[in-house]
């Protein structure tokens, strides 16, 4: 299916005037999602078998944590803090 008979279709779909889609419709999005991002399965899950250390993870975050400019200068962070509580105090401080 052409580029512009899926477009047509996104915007019926948008504007309402489609209510319900038939199956040519359902498989034209389907080859269009398919045809533009062909490896979507590598954006949204991890390889089979890969499950990161969550120790490894964790210190990671809060060395980029204690780069950042905005840790550097504040007095609270000077204190010797876990990676967690660094995370913690981080999160606690630009929330509000």
């Amino acid at each position: 299916m052409h580029f512009l008979n899926l477009l047509a279709i996104i915007t019926a779909i948008q504007w309402r005037l489609i209510k319900r889609l038939n199956i040519l419709q359902l498989r034209a999005i389907a080859g269009a999602v398919k045809q533009f991002d062909p490896e979507q399965h590598r954006e949204h899950q991890a390889e089979p078998g890969f499950e990161p250390e969550v120790d490894s993870v964790i210190r990671e975050i809060a060395d980029l944590l204690q780069k950042e400019s905005s840790v550097q200068n504040d007095t609270d962070f000077r204190v010797d803090m876990t990676d967690e509580g660094t995370i913690m105090m981080w999160a606690f401080k630009t929330c509000g």
